[in-house]
């Protein structure tokens, strides 16, 4: 059984893996409404926020699959009690409400300490937003005993493929959310 701290670190590098795509569109708002010598330090408060959220999510989450590997070592029943649920909030009201709050982009002071804070907040509630709309996703393959790398590829697409989405009116409906591979599927026939 792996400890906590190899766990987090496993989740910490996943984490980044799958979210800095999604990072580039607040990134460059912070970078076009900022004064150049401030940019570095500022991405780094959004960053800073942004991660301390997801990890305190992984911690939770890591607990929890500590307890239910030591109640039920190498089972599939979590990640297809998981998985149902994933599935559920997939199509609920309030995933697409956290979806249409992460593309919301706050004002930002243009300068000093409050500058600083702003970014670092803004960190926060993107993270939040990000954490209310993946959480279930992300945790499913992790309660895989097998396919996890698999099903984390699959995740990320996802994922990545729901964040391109625009807004839309939060309510219960079926939508996989495919934009990413639609686009793919474009550019191949534009090759051809």
């Amino acid at each position: 059984m792996n400890s906590v701290s190899d766990m987090m670190i496993g989740w910490i590098l996943m984490v980044f893996a799958m979210m800095l795509p999604k990072l580039i569109v607040p990134i460059q708002l912070i970078n076009e409404h900022c004064f150049k010598h401030m940019r570095l330090l500022m991405v780094f408060h959004f960053i800073l926020g942004y991660a301390g959220v997801w990890i305190f999510t992984g911690f939770l989450l890591n607990l929890f699959i500590l307890y239910i590997n030591s109640k039920m070592p190498g089972s599939f029943v979590p990640a297809v009690i998981i998985g149902v649920i994933a599935l559920i909030w997939q199509f609920s009201p309030v995933k697409q409400k956290c979806l249409n709050k992460g593309h919301h982009h706050p004002v930002l002071a243009a300068w000093g300490i409050q500058a600083y804070k702003d970014a670092f907040v803004f960190g926060c509630t993107h993270g939040f937003w990000c954490v209310g709309a993946g959480w279930a996703l992300m945790f499913f393959p992790m309660l895989l005993p097998q396919g996890h790398n698999f099903a984390m590829l699959v995740v990320t697409f996802i994922m990545l493929s729901e964040h391109m989405e625009h807004p839309q009116i939060p309510r219960w409906r079926i939508d996989f959310r495919l934009k990413l591979l639609k686009i793919l599927m474009s550019q191949n026939l534009i090759k051809r």
